[in-house]
This record gives structure tokens, C-alpha cells and sequence, in this order.
């Protein structure tokens, strides 16, 4: 029983800090970020069912809030299920789009369908450029991470994960990829060698991650990984 409001609580915890950062990205006029992060607290409200009718009202306040305040550029169709996620390249050219359709799309920034990427099993949930802008790395409810080229190759799919991948990220020099599950871990992988690293543990279905930029080596990172410092878990 105490468990099992544990969990809850820390359901609630998640979704409040959802919306946080959806209007802390709505002041700063990241309207696209605003609008992800907002929908993605959305959907785990549907999920939580049980939850209070305050914290639903505030989520459903926010959300109502971004989408009146996002302003359409330009419209992206191509999906034929719900876009679980959107990432920009390094160099702002190109956009890459995740969905429940299991694909994974790269646009140009006037709308214009450049490729997809076909090979997951489940839905998309998560997408990130390499910051040399060269290779996509897409998270999976399929329980893989999986690497492409630019022109749609899969260099390689990373398997570990016990459950849905909910984020991923690139260290800076681009060689390291870490990846946040709802196995309740963090991985560090090598894009050299399909083996990964636990890093974290036991941390509430984490639903993103980011390297910080000072991060460089791998020694580095996993003596800041047990300061928190060296990644970042939402």
C-alpha cells in the first residue's frame, strides 16, 4: 500500500514538473518545446487516471495556454499516427520527427519530406541529432535504441532496456549516446560497441536525458555521474 502511493506521488511529482517546464519554455518563447513537453504531460495525465481534479485542471490549463499561444510556421504531414517527439539539427536545417507510426522523418525546415526511417517495432518516442549533426539516435517503446545516417542507414540498434526508451541524448564529442527507460535505469553506449553502461538506477521512469557540456571523457562522466552532474534526468 505504501509502495503503491509512492508511486503515485511520484507520478504526480512527474507530471507538475512537466508543466513547470512547459511554461518555463512558453516565457522563454521555445513555443515548440513548450508544446512537447506540454502534450507529453498530457498523455501521463490520461494515463493517472486516479489523479486529483487541481492537477488535472492546472495541466489542462497549461496546455490550453501553449496551444493558443504557439503560432503555426509551417506545417509538417506525413505521420499517420500521433508525433511523440521533434528535434532540430545542430545547424537548424533540418528537423527530425518520432511517432506512433514506429518511423522516425527528417524534414527540411520549409516542410519539405527529406526521408524516413523505417526498422522500429514499437512506437517513437524519443529523437536527437549527434552534435556533429551526422547521425539520429531514436529511443523506442520496442525497447531499443537505435542509430541512423543522415540518409536513413541504420548504423546500429542498441538492446538493454527492459522497458519503453523514453529519451536520448548525445555526449558532445558524438561518440556516446545515453538513454532513459521506463526500466527505471540510465545507459551509456558506445557507438563503437553495442554494449552498454548502467549508470543510474531506480530512478522513477525517467522521461529525458541530457549530457552536460562539459562532459568530454568517459572517465569523466562517470565520476560526475555519482554527483548527478554529469547527466541530467527529468
Amino acid at each position: 500500500m505504501q509502495a503503491e502511493s509512492q508511486r503515485k506521488r511520484a507520478e504526480i511529482n512527474e507530471i507538475n514538473a512537466l508543466r513547470a517546464t512547459s511554461e518555463v519554455f512558453l516565457l522563454s518563447n521555445k513555443q515548440l518545446d513548450a508544446l512537447i513537453v506540454s502534450l507529453r504531460a498530457g498523455r501521463q495525465l490520461q494515463r493517472a487516471v486516479w489523479v486529483k481534479a487541481d492537477s488535472n485542471n492546472q495541466v489542462v490549463k497549461t496546455l490550453r495556454k501553449v496551444v493558443y499561444g504557439v503560432r503555426e510556421r509551417n506545417r509538417l504531414q506525413g505521420h499517420v499516427n500521433l508525433v511523440l517527439s521533434v528535434n532540430f539539427s545542430p545547424d537548424g536545417s533540418t528537423i527530425a520527427s518520432v511517432s506512433e507510426d514506429k518511423t522516425v522523418k527528417l524534414w527540411n525546415k520549409d516542410g519539405k519530406l527529406l526521408t524516413t526511417f523505417s526498422g522500429h517495432s514499437g512506437s517513437v518516442s524519443s529523437v536527437s541529432f549527434s552534435p556533429d549533426g551526422q547521425t539520429i539516435a531514436s529511443g523506442s517503446y520496442d525497447n531499443t535504441v537505435k542509430l541512423w545516417s543522415r540518409y536513413g542507414r541504420n548504423i546500429a540498434t542498441f538492446k538493454g532496456h527492459s522497458r519503453a526508451v523514453n529519451g536520448v541524448s548525445f555526449s558532445p564529442d558524438s561518440q556516446r549516446i545515453a538513454s532513459a527507460s521506463d526500466d527505471t535505469t540510465v545507459k551509456l553506449w558506445n557507438r563503437e560497441v553495442n554494449l552498454p553502461k548502467k549508470l543510474l538506477a531506480n530512478i522513477k521512469a525517467p522521461s529525458t536525458v541530457t549530457f552536460s557540456p562539459e562532459v568530454r571523457e568517459l572517465p569523466q562522466l562517470v565520476r560526475k555521474k555519482l554527483s548527478n552532474s554529469g547527466i541530467q534526468t527529468v
